[in-house]
């Protein structure tokens, strides 16, 4: 019987004992009412109305629909899913009717669904999107119903909808009126209208905010580019230009989805410490991306002015990338008074020793980028130029992609150029070329748990000479056992000419910063151009990454990269160095004194009082076993007193006793004979 199901059908007499005794039919979805249905020998979970199948039965190969008059429709029994077109309800595994040519599907129930009419003086539109006429619902007749265009939820108080109650479709008065196309959006940047596209297979997400689920978009079907109502109809985004993307990128204001790591490089959501910071809290859900691939950037890892004004303070604040103003780890914000995180930027004035979060100017900031962007002075994250440069050249440092006709590279690319021969044994046989100078996931841990007790006891044991031996003598040795790494994001870094060298385009003010103060490190050098592009990339990193990085934060890891990078070119390249070595011996030293104060302060008490703690309370386990053994003995010998008192009173125990005492040299046989 039918043609919808590939299994025997019987016809079920009886209602079927199931888990749920509200089975629904899997042809319309109803519920199952009648006592006689359908259900599958071999599934199940399959059933039907009876009155269902044989429709479907007698359905001819094509047949006319008044909904879609343009094609005639084909019954589909092998839909794995569908958005029907007139409810606009997601199905799966359902029989439905659909047109091929028009991506159209429309289940059985909305087929089989006789027509509704509304009464003339009754307001309503026939919409494009629904077969039934939609009245115009009373304000108490909205309350919790979602518009399908929107997603926004109706109430009772809010703006009027359409709506057609049997398929439960609602409408806004102002998304019903939407018109069927609009002109190119300023992010789209071909030059082709956004047409109104209601989705029939999956549910679509916004390519601006990411709302998803979303049923009604304004599309562009030859680019597969989709917006939510919203972004379509009211967003404007800005552009800007970020110089380590070659795409140009927009900003968001909001987007509904969460985005842990975004494409900066060494950005702040890369730093674990910064996991869960406020900073993060109130900013994540604004970003920069790039509408061409899938480039993003957190608000505050990407591009902020330079300098803002704010109503309540009488000078300009500045960017600053890191600003500490005491020595005792406490930092706050004097716009909210809340705690601030040191490691991340801040606004500030330094004539006042007034600093802000970058969150709460965040409005202010937004209000800029909503304007005209092209005179802002905008600042990278992570370039604080005063650092390095004087403030009056930082506006030199601005190098184009590509220079002198010179054909656009990247580190990889360069990597790939090395000629092996002139190699130390660190790289010889490394696996680049087809993955040179892979990287190294080795790690120092400084947790102090029990079994870390004789470590601690040794490094408690080394003086400041003793322990400069012995931790330099450990990272020769790994610089003589394992490869150069060199991170994977590391790889894509563009390439810029900076007096001749081909430096990353994130490094170049570093490397205007180190020729400026030192001069050209790989004068005396011989090796080849590309090995020496590579030995500056390594220093210029070393000395970048020194300028960002609190003390407090340095790791024996950051410590043996920082040398590996400059032995590295020290040994392979003839760099001169000692500038630098001597440097990372000094802040090798302050790393004991920390790790030194870490012990004292911290960690020693705290092993010491969970060592402690650990003890008494397995001394008192065992006390308390003790206790309890002491009282079971107690009460069980108070008994065996009690015993002997009683019967040595009882005369009928006494007499028993004394026979016992007179036979008890004679026979078993005599006694008991």
């Amino acid at each position: 019987m039918g043609n919808s199901h590939t299994h025997n059908l019987i016809l079920q007499q009886e209602p079927t004992e199931t888990d749920d005794d509200h089975i629904k039919c899997c042809i319309c979805s109803d519920e199952i009412s009648e006592p006689s249905f359908i259900e599958c020998e071999s599934c199940d979970d399959y059933y039907s109305h009876i009155t269902c199948e044989e429709f479907i039965s007698s359905c001819d190969d094509q047949i006319n629909h008044p909904f879609h008059p343009s094609h005639p429709l084909k019954l589909s029994t092998d839909e794995f899913y569908f958005i029907c077109s007139s409810c606009h309800q997601i199905h799966f595994f359902n029989p439905c009717f659909t047109c091929d040519q028009c991506n159209f599907y429309i289940d059985i129930k909305c087929f089989r669904m006789p027509p509704i009419t509304c009464d003339d003086d009754q307001e309503h539109i026939q919409h494009v999107t629904h077969q039934h006429p939609m009245p115009l619902l009373r304000p108490d007749e909205t309350e919790d119903i979602e518009c399908f265009s929107c997603r926004v939820t109706c109430s009772g108080e809010g703006e009027a909808c359409y709506g057609c109650k049997p398929c439960k479709y609602f409408l806004h008065k102002s998304c019903a009126q939407l018109p069927l196309q609009i002109q190119p959006h300023s992010c789209h940047d071909q030059d082709h209208p956004l047409s109104l596209f209601v989705a029939s297979k999956l549910f679509i997400t916004c390519k601006i905010c990411y709302k998803d689920n979303l049923l009604f978009t304004y599309g562009c079907g030859e680019c597969d580019f989709h917006l939510c109502i919203n972004c379509a109809t009211t967003v404007f985004l800005p552009i800007f230009k970020y110089k380590y993307h070659h795409h140009p990128l927009y900003f968001v204001e909001k987007i509904h989805t969460k985005i842990d790591k975004c494409h900066s490089y060494d950005s702040y959501c890369q730093n674990p410490m910064l996991q869960g910071s406020v900073e993060f809290k109130y900013t994540t859900s604004s970003i920069f991306l790039c509408m061409k691939c899938d480039f993003k950037l957190h608000f505050l890892c990407g591009m902020l002015p330079r300098s803002i004004k704010y109503e309540y303070h009488i000078h300009p604040l500045t960017l600053t990338d890191l600003v500490i103003e005491n020595g005792n780890g406490e930092y706050c914000c004097d716009i909210c008074e809340s705690e601030r995180e040191p490691r991340v930027c801040v606004y500030y004035c330094e004539d006042c020793v007034y600093i802000a979060h970058v969150h709460c100017l965040a409005p202010q900031i937004i209000n800029i980028f909503k304007g005209d962007v092209k005179d802002v002075n905008l600042k990278m994250i992570g370039e604080d130029m005063s650092k390095f440069i004087p403030v009056d050249q930082c506006d030199n440092v601005e190098h184009e992609e590509k220079k002198n006709g010179m054909p656009q590279l990247n580190l990889k690319d360069l990597i790939s150029k090395l000629d092996a021969t002139e190699l130390m044994p660190q790289l010889k046989h490394h696996r680049y070329k087809e993955s040179i100078l892979h990287m190294l996931a080795y790690s120092y841990s400084n947790e102090t748990k029990d079994e870390n007790i004789d470590d601690i006891l040794l490094f408690s044991s080394f003086t400041e000479r003793k322990f400069m031996s012995v931790i330099y003598n450990e990272f020769h040795k790994n610089y003589l056992e394992k490869k150069i790494d060199i991170a994977s994001s590391d790889l894509e870094l563009k390439l810029v000419d900076v007096e001749g060298y081909l430096i990353p385009l994130n490094y170049v003010f570093v490397m205007k910063y180190l020729l400026h103060k030192y001069g050209d490190i790989s004068q005396i050098s011989t090796s080849s151009p590309t090995l020496k592009n590579i030995c500056f990339f390594f220093i210029c990193k070393v000395m970048k990454k020194m300028h960002s990085t609190l003390l407090i934060d340095i790791t024996k890891d950051l410590l043996q990269q920082w040398y590996r990078y400059i032995l590295f070119s020290k040994d392979c390249a003839h760099f001169e160095v000692d500038f630098l070595n001597v440097i990372l011996r000094k802040i090798t030293r302050y790393f004991f004194y920390l790790q030194v104060s870490k012990l004292l302060g911290s960690e020693i008490p705290t092993i010491v009082n969970e060592k402690k703690a650990k003890l008494q309370k397995e001394m008192n386990e065992k006390m308390e076993k003790i206790q309890k053994k002491i009282s079971m003995n107690k009460a069980r010998l108070e008994k065996c007193k009690k015993f002997c008192e009683y019967n040595s009173k009882n005369e009928f125990m006494k007499k028993g006793l004394n026979r016992v005492m007179t036979s008890k040299w004679k026979t078993a046989g005599h006694v008991g004979f």
